[in-house]
């Protein structure tokens, strides 16, 4: 119990002229949605990218950007959330033939406090351009990622930094205080009964400790070959069969990984891939088949067309 005269500081409001949110104890929440549109399109509308002899490439337009970005402090811990699905309209300016119509389409179905910049995927596309669109389309994906994931590195940096000032509020006999470090919260629409709660449990857990796991298995069609399939999945030359990879969310504790196996069955007008994961905590199933699915087969059949009538 606190002597007379003293009190629990979270509740102190002396010295301070608005008397709000003291020593930051309470949930405060900015809400980053409107300014991080600008912000992305400021970001990548007129980019440019020099393939040289090749051709000049440059993003028109940002044609979709789907998603949500918050920032909240709670006892002085700063949260950052952001969910971004964004489409990117290029061109490209050939060299040898400047007036041939060359143009596609990027894609970034990831773009979340799950994934670093690094991370992120690219997906690029050509609707016009022939023979030279896919050279170009080829440079892009080799070349011009690495300068998309930059550019997602300085969105996800100013908007650290642009949203921690006013969040984090100088506490009594304190002139200013660090920024705590930044907790990463699940992307919630994974699944729609991610638990929030469940998951920190799951980030508090030490490498060694034991918790329980699930296997999923999924199979999903598309409208390829096995070994076209295997082209998309991975550059590595092997037989066209199966693919064995370790695979975690951020979130999982330290150190623990599940292992994911990838079947390619050749059907008469189709591929199969079954997937079979072992090792996923028992809480995240749900959101880990969800991922699978809309970050990854529908990501192949729309960068692949995949989902189209195989001949």
């Amino acid at each position: 119990m606190a002597k007379w005269g003293e009190g629990d500081p979270r509740w102190i409001v002396e010295e301070r002229p608005d008397a709000t949110n003291v020593n930051n104890w309470h949930w405060s929440e900015k809400n980053a949605s409107g300014w991080s549109k600008e912000k992305l399109k400021s970001l990548f509308e007129g980019l440019t990218m020099e393939a040289p002899e090749l051709a000049t490439i440059t993003v028109k337009e940002l044609s979709k950007c789907d998603g949500e970005a918050t920032v909240s402090n709670r006892k002085g811990k700063l949260i950052f959330f952001y969910e971004w699905v964004l489409k990117l309209d290029w061109t490209a300016k050939l060299t040898d033939d400047p007036k041939k119509d060359v143009k596609g389409t990027l894609e970034i179905p990831n773009l979340s406090e799950e994934n670093d910049p690094e991370e992120v995927d690219v997906n690029v596309s050509v609707t016009s351009g022939g023979q030279e669109g896919d050279i170009v389309k080829e440079y892009i994906r080799k070349q011009g990622t690495k300068i998309i994931q930059d550019k997602i590195r300085e969105y996800i940096d100013t908007l650290k930094k642009e949203y921690a000032t006013d969040l984090i509020k100088p506490t009594k006999g304190q002139a200013e205080i660090k920024q705590s470090k930044t907790i990463v919260s699940p992307p919630p629409t994974l699944s729609s009964n991610v638990i929030t709660t469940t998951t920190n449990s799951i980030q508090k857990m030490e490498l060694g400790c034991k918790i329980p796991t699930s296997k999923i298995t999924l199979t999903q069609s598309f409208k390829c070959t096995a070994e076209e399939l295997y082209r998309a999945l991975t550059l590595r030359e092997e037989q066209s069969k199966q693919i064995v990879q370790k695979w975690r969310f951020k979130t999982w504790p330290s150190g623990h990984h599940s292992t994911v196996t990838l079947d390619l069955e050749q059907k008469e007008d189709c591929t199969d891939l079954i997937l079979t994961q072992t090792g996923i905590p028992a809480s995240d199933v749900d959101r880990t088949k969800e991922g699978w699915k809309k970050y990854y087969w529908e990501s192949i059949n729309r960068t692949f067309g995949f989902g189209a009538i195989l001949l």
